[in-house]
C-alpha cells in the first residue's frame, strides 16, 4: 500500500517546465526527460509512457516478446534466460517482472544453481550504435536478491581488438534492496566518436542463492543504430547452408525444420508458427461455412459443418466441443 504519494508540488499558474523536463498531461507535474519511455510511469497519468510520446524511442525491450536488439555472446559460460514468474531457487530472484509487476510478465535472468559455477558469467551485446550521438543513455531495471548474488557490469565495446572494451559501471549485490531498481548510464561520457555496442555482463556469486535479473532495457531517443553492425576485429561466421535443404524440409526460423507433410496441417510443429502461416487454401471450418468446398448434390449423403456437441465430441483445431468440423450426414440420418 502507498499513502500520500505524489511526485512533488504541481506547477504554479503560468509557469512551465524547464527545457530538460517533461510536463505530465493531467496534473502538470514536471519530470526529467531522462525518465521518459523507460517502462516506468513517473507521471500519475502515465503520460510519460504513452505511445504518442515514445514514438522516437526505437530501441526498447520489455521482453514480453523476444527482443532482437540484444544477442547472447558466445564466449561466456552462462545464458541470459527469458522467463516469467519466479526463478527456480528459493530465497533468491524476483517475484514477478518489472514491466507488469506480476507473475505473467517476462524478464531476463541468470540461474546460479548447478551446473553453474562460482564467478561464471553471462554476457549479451546490443545493436551497434552511432558513436557521435551525444546524450545517448542506457536505462534498465535490475534485481539481485540472495546472500550469494554477484554483480552486473556494463561495458562499451568499440572493437574486438585489445583495448576495445571499456568498463562503464558496476552494480554490486551489496547495492541491492531486494526490489527492482533503476540504472541509467551516459554512454557518451568518454566523448569518443567510434561506433559501439553495449555489453551487459552478469557474474554469479560463490554459492547458489544469487540469481541476477534485468528487465525493461531502453536506449534514450538520442541513440541511433549504426549503418554497419560489424565492429573492427569481429569474427563474422560464414553462414552455413540451409540445413533443411539436405533433408528436403523447410526452415522454421528457429534453426529447426519441418516436412512437407507438416505444412498447413493445423498443428504448429514450429515454435515460430511458420508451418501454419500463409495457409490460405486451408480451412478449419471455424467460420461456419465450408470454405471453398462444394457439396456434390448427386451423392447419397452430405458433409455438414457441426460443433463438438454432435458426433465426435470435440474438433481437431481446438480439441474441445466448441470447435467445428465436417461430419457426413446421410439423407436418412447420421
Amino acid at each position: 500500500m502507498f499513502e500520500d504519494c505524489k511526485p512533488g508540488d504541481p506547477l504554479p499558474p503560468n509557469q512551465h517546465c524547464g527545457p530538460n523536463q517533461f510536463a505530465c498531461v493531467d496534473h502538470q507535474y514536471c519530470i526529467s526527460n531522462e525518465e521518459l519511455c523507460d517502462y516506468s510511469s513517473d507521471c500519475f497519468d502515465s503520460s510519460d509512457e504513452s505511445p504518442s510520446n515514445c514514438v522516437g524511442y526505437e530501441y526498447r525491450c520489455n521482453f514480453e516478446e523476444p527482443c532482437a536488439i540484444w544477442s547472447q555472446d558466445s564466449d561466456d559460460q552462462l545464458t541470459w534466460q527469458r522467463i516469467r514468474g519466479s526463478t527456480d531457487s528459493i530465497g533468491t530472484g524476483p517475484i514477478g517482472d518489472h514491466t507488469l509487476g506480476t507473475l505473467n510478465g517476462y524478464f531476463l535472468y541468470i540461474e546460479s544453481d548447478p551446473p553453474s559455477s562460482p564467478n561464471d558469467t553471462a554476457r549479451m551485446s546490443s545493436y551497434v550504435l552511432k558513436g557521435k550521438d551525444s546524450g545517448c543513455k542506457l536505462r534498465f531495471f535490475w534485481h539481485m536478491r540472495g546472500e550469494d548474488a554477484g554483480k552486473i557490469r556494463i561495458y562499451k565495446r568499440t572493437s574486438f581488438l585489445d583495448g576495445g572494451t571499456k568498463l562503464l559501471d558496476t552494480i554490486q549485490a551489496s547495492e541491492s534492496e531486494g526490489i527492482w531498481q533503476r540504472k541509467s548510464i551516459d554512454l557518451y561520457q568518454d566523448g569518443a566518436n567510434d561506433d559501439f555496442e553495449i555489453v551487459l555482463e552478469g557474474t554469479i556469486g560463490s554459492l547458489m542463492k544469487g540469481d541476477i535479473a534485468i528487465d525493461d532495457i531502453t536506449f534514450s531517443y538520442q541513440c541511433q543504430k549504426a549503418e554497419s553492425q560489424i565492429l573492427p576485429g569481429e569474427n563474422v561466421p560464414t553462414p552455413n547452408p540451409n540445413p533443411c535443404n539436405a533433408t528436403h524440409q523447410f526452415e522454421c526460423g528457429d534453426d529447426t525444420c519441418y516436412s512437407e507433410d507438416q505444412l498447413c496441417n493445423f498443428v504448429s510443429d514450429c515454435s515460430t508458427g511458420a508451418d501454419e502461416e500463409s495457409c490460405s487454401s486451408s480451412c478449419d471450418f471455424e467460420t461456419g461455412g465450408q470454405c471453398h468446398w462444394i457439396q456434390n448434390m448427386e451423392d447419397t449423403a452430405d458433409w455438414q459443418v457441426v460443433d463438438g456437441s454432435i458426433g465426435q465430441g470435440k474438433d481437431h483445431t481446438f480439441g474441445n466441443s466448441s470447435g467445428h468440423f465436417l461430419l457426413v450426414l446421410s439423407h436418412g440420418g447420421t
